[in-house]
């Protein structure tokens, strides 16, 4: 006599399901970490831009002096720090002002995972001095010299030139 089936399930059913089960919250898990760091990346760029924003304002309606400064400390947001360098063109009166907002460095090292914003700006400025409170940006190309030339580029015809 062959012996009475018994319904449910084989052990190496089981064993497969279960598997498969720890592979799904393995790869779940994962997914989940990196879409946290993922959040807390975007916000803390938020943060950086909103404050990056807030401090070229300032500067531009008169509440910060248009001169260069040093990575100093936000006290209304603590761990950020921001930097204003002003740049005269040596043209029209105007002013380059990079403003940048980053994470406070501690012993040379930054913060976390905190993402650093820069803004740029170019406003008038006909009392700055370009000698006294000028810094280079690092990146910054050279300002050409202004062109006078009143004939056309490239051998085009200007029909207002008539």
């Amino acid at each position: 006599m062959r012996p009475a089936q018994r319904p449910g399930f084989s052990l190496m059913e089981v064993l497969l399901a279960t598997s498969i089960l720890l592979a799904s919250l393995l790869v779940l898990s994962q997914m989940a970490t990196v879409g946290r760091q993922h959040a807390e990346d975007a916000e803390s760029l938020t943060i950086a831009q909103l404050m990056c924003q807030a401090k070229l304002n300032e500067v531009l309606i008169g509440a910060q002096p248009l001169a260069s400064r040093s990575p100093t400390a936000i006290p209304e947001m603590p761990g950020w720090t921001y930097e204003i360098q002003v740049q005269s063109t040596g043209q029209y009166d105007l002013a380059a002002v990079r403003v940048t907002v980053a994470p406070e460095e501690i012993d040379g090292v930054g913060r976390g995972r905190g993402k650093r914003a820069t803004l740029l700006r170019w406003m008038h400025a006909p009392d700055f001095d370009s000698q006294s409170q000028s810094s280079s940006f690092s990146d910054a190309a050279e300002f050409p010299e202004p062109t006078t030339a009143l004939e056309p580029s490239f051998g085009v015809d200007d029909p207002w030139d008539e």
